[in-house]
């Protein structure tokens, strides 16, 4: 009954009316290594994807950040044509200054991705002997922008990442990194 009753509370300082969101977004691949991404270096390759996203807001402290679970169904397309599947856990940054003239976040997510045959482009840039694996590491960065007039309607920006964690991952050296644009609708 307690678990309940907590759950409640903190569904009130939600910043949808229920907490949970849909997302729409694409993007395509790139063979820069994440952190060079961050800084902006980017040389894309033919590999596309198109994903769809369920997400809920667990809670929010302090109306700084929110904790997030989101599941992901991604197809890829133009030369890897198969499905990938992705639940993660979701750190989101809640508060910028300029917030009351253009809403802001920042989030970081956390899961696994399973792939429905290995990704074409993970076989050819893997650097152990052409090999990768249908379940890898999943992680996203993510920044999201709102107008505070409609802020159920969000746009964003995120790098969606595959990851054998520097081999952790079946003793591979495999992933993958899409810069994708996306629109989120929060109910």
């Amino acid at each position: 009954m307690l678990a309940v009753v907590f759950v409640i509370s903190i569904s009130e300082n939600s910043s949808a009316e229920d907490g949970y969101f849909l997302s729409l977004y694409g993007g395509q691949v790139s063979d820069t290594q994440f952190n060079a991404i961050i800084r902006g270096i980017v040389d894309f390759k033919d590999y596309y994807l198109v994903a769809g996203a369920l997400g809920k807001e667990l809670m929010v402290w302090k109306d700084r950040i929110g904790i997030e679970v989101e599941g992901q169904i991604v197809k890829h397309i133009n030369g890897s044509e198969h499905w990938e599947f992705n639940p993660l856990l979701t750190l989101r940054w809640l508060h910028f200054p300029w917030d009351q003239t253009l809403d802001t976040s920042f989030a970081w997510g956390n899961g696994l991705s399973y792939a429905t045959e290995d990704p074409e482009f993970e076989v050819e840039e893997s650097s152990h002997g052409n090999k990768t694996s249908q379940v890898l590491y999943y992680f996203m960065v993510e920044w999201v922008f709102a107008f505070p007039d409609v802020p159920q309607w969000r746009v964003f920006s995120r790098i969606h990442h595959r990851s054998s964690v520097f081999g952790l991952i079946d003793g591979i050296m495999a992933g993958s990194n899409y810069v994708t644009l996306g629109l989120r609708y929060a109910f």
